[in-house]
């Protein structure tokens, strides 16, 4: 039976709080907030020093890091949040700086293949928790996580949370949280937004950036919470499918009902593409869903005529 992302639903709510955490660090001053709440030993860096390196378009393999900048030629940094902790940040974040790294020795035509080495920025790496479960460490050790003890290769991630917090990192926290709370009270609903934000600006809580931006947070956050609610829906409908109607053998190698039933109205109703969909339901192939999306296309097409 073929795999579909257990994650799926944890995903679509994350992706709600990141949309705003890439909208309020797209912002130079904020951006620059955020480096002195890192390195708070560095007062005089220079916004103009600051280059945003987010990678949501170009990465080939689908990969997409919250958020990353240059300081200068010497240091990259690669930020990404969560409101459900995970094991593997680690992880995700190496995969984040290799390709980060990569592209960085294209755009700058460093020649990878001579002798001489070329010189590289640092790379550092973060995750900022938006949640309330306490976590044991600030720390994790992609190498100590798998006792690897002669592995050439490690990543480090520096945890940001509540408690260690301060400035605008300490303040997007408790804005997630104020929505998480909003949510439990109003649902996915409009007002729970509004509400959310009237009490951060009440409590001086992003008050420069929601005043200025209130209506597209509430746009973002509010389309967000209708594709969350689409996807949830796609899932119990194809669930319920294919309990009923089992497997079907044969067709494009074997992919059960369900997750064909949920890639076909993904595809049909949202405006997720191919590799989004492929990341969800990793056991579908992209020449089964561009199969799909070319099937769809010819029906239109013939209803059309």
């Amino acid at each position: 039976m073929a795999k579909i992302d257990k994650n799926l639903d944890i995903r679509a709510k994350r992706n709600i709080k990141d949309t705003v955490f890439s909208d309020l660090f797209k912002n130079k001053g904020n951006l620059k907030r955020l480096y002195l709440d890192l390195y708070p030993e560095n007062p005089d860096i220079r916004e103009e020093s600051i280059e945003l390196l987010t990678l949501t378009n170009i990465l080939a393999n689908g990969l997409r890091n919250d958020l990353g900048f240059l300081v200068g030629t010497d240091k990259i940094v690669l930020v990404e949040a969560q409101s459900t902790f995970s094991q593997n940040i680690a992880f995700r974040l190496l995969e984040y700086a290799a390709e980060t790294l990569k592209q960085y020795v294209e755009e700058t035509r460093k020649k990878q293949y001579e002798t001489k080495a070329i010189k590289l920025p640092e790379v550092e790496l973060f995750t900022i928790y938006t949640g309330t479960k306490a976590l044991s460490a600030e720390i994790i050790e992609l190498s100590k996580m798998h006792s690897w003890e002669h592995s050439s290769v490690n990543a480090i991630v520096k945890i940001i949370h509540l408690e260690n917090s301060v400035g605008i990192v300490n303040q997007y926290i408790r804005f997630c949280q104020q929505i998480d709370q909003q949510r439990k009270l109003y649902g996915d609903t409009p007002k729970a937004v509004r509400e959310a934000i009237q009490i951060c600006k009440k409590n001086n809580v992003l008050h420069e950036y929601l005043s200025c931006r209130e209506v597209e947070v509430v746009s973002m956050m509010n389309y967000l919470f209708s594709q969350e609610l689409a996807v949830n829906m796609m899932l119990e409908s194809a669930y319920d499918e294919g309990k009923n109607e089992g497997k079907i053998e044969g067709i494009d190698k074997g992919i059960d009902l369900t997750s064909r039933k949920i890639a076909m109205n993904m595809i049909e109703s949202t405006d997720f593409s191919l590799k989004k969909i492929k990341k969800l339901i990793p056991d579908i192939s992209m020449n089964d869903l561009r199969k799909m999306k070319n099937d769809l296309e010819q029906k239109k097409l013939i209803k059309g005529k």
